[in-house]
C-alpha cells in the first residue's frame, strides 16, 4: 500500500463513483428496500436495532455474498460475472463511505477535545481574573466603577 499515492487512491474512488453513476448502482437491504449510493451517506455506521438497515450491515452482508461466490479465473479477473463485479464495486463503494464517515467521526472528536480544553483554559483564567480583582482594594474597586459608569 505504500506504493499507492494519495492522488491514486483519490483517483481510484473518483473511478468507482463514475461507475456507480454510469451502471445506476443500487444496493438491496432487508428493510428499506432498494437504495441508492447518495443514501449511504444517511445511513448510521451501526445501530443496536436488529430491524435498522446500517453500513455495517449492508457491507457484511456484500463481503458474505463476495466469500460465497465461486472464483472463476484468478489469472484472467475479467471472466468475472457481472453480478460479481457489481458486488465488488458496491462494496468498494460502501468501504470507502464507512472510512471517510469514520474519519469525519474522529475529526469532530479531536475537535471537541480541542473545543474543551479551550474552554477550561478561558474558564481558568476567568477565575484568575476573578480572584485578582477581588484581591484589590476597595478603593480600586470603586475607582474602576466610576471609570466604567461614567462612559454610559
Amino acid at each position: 500500500m505504500s506504493d499507492i499515492t494519495n492522488n491514486q487512491i483519490q483517483e481510484q474512488n473518483q473511478n468507482i463513483y463514475k461507475d456507480a453513476v454510469r451502471k445506476k448502482l443500487r444496493f438491496e437491504t432487508s428493510h428499506q428496500g432498494v437504495i441508492n449510493v447518495e443514501d449511504l451517506w444517511t445511513l448510521n455506521l451501526v445501530s443496536n436495532r436488529s430491524n435498522e438497515v446500517t453500513l455495517d450491515v449492508i457491507a457484511t452482508a456484500l463481503a458474505n455474498k463476495l466469500s460465497q461466490q465461486k472464483v472463476t479465473s484468478v489469472v484472467n479477473p475479467e471472466k468475472e460475472s457481472e453480478g460479481t463485479k457489481l458486488d465488488k464495486l458496491r462494496l468498494a463503494i460502501i468501504m470507502d463511505v464507512i472510512a471517510t464517515r469514520k474519519e469525519e467521526y474522529d475529526a469532530r472528536k479531536i475537535e471537541e477535545k480541542r473545543r474543551m480544553e479551550i474552554d477550561k483554559l478561558l474558564g481558568l483564567i476567568a477565575d484568575k481574573q476573578d480572584k485578582q480583582l477581588g484581591e484589590r482594594s476597595i478603593e480600586e474597586l470603586q475607582a474602576e466603577l466610576v471609570k466604567l459608569t461614567s462612559k454610559v
